[in-house]
This record gives structure tokens, C-alpha cells and sequence, in this order.
């Protein structure tokens, strides 16, 4: 019991004396590219109008690649 409470006591010393650091997120890698009203045909002929939003890249292009984890 005693050493579960020196090592309380030890981390909760280390984290009051760490500083605090605010998370600041990366820059964007894409964007979202907008298509509005495009029309989509049902299998009964019906035709609804949908919004369709696409990743971009950050030169407005349309990304074509799976993103990769760094």
C-alpha cells in the first residue's frame, strides 16, 4: 500500500508541475469540393437532385489517392 501511494503521490507531483500545452491541429491536406443539384435517376425513373461533396486537394484539384498515415 505504501508503494502504491508514493507513486501517486510521484505522479500526481509530475503532472502540477507539468505546463500545459493547448492541441493545435495540422494544416488542412484537403479541401472539399462542392457539386450542387446534380441529378441522380431512381430505378422507377424518378430523378432526385442531390449535393455532393468530394475531398479535393489544396490546389482545388480532385484527390485521386487514398491518403497514407505518416
Amino acid at each position: 500500500m505504501r508503494v502504491f501511494a508514493a507513486v501517486a503521490a510521484l505522479l500526481g507531483a509530475v503532472t502540477i508541475a507539468a505546463p500545459a500545452q493547448a492541441w493545435e491541429p495540422e494544416p488542412a491536406k484537403y479541401g472539399v469540393g462542392e457539386q450542387h443539384n446534380v441529378p441522380v435517376q431512381m430505378a422507377d425513373g424518378t430523378i432526385l437532385r442531390a449535393d455532393v461533396y468530394t475531398p479535393v486537394n489544396t490546389d482545388g484539384t480532385p484527390a485521386t489517392a487514398r491518403s497514407r498515415s505518416s
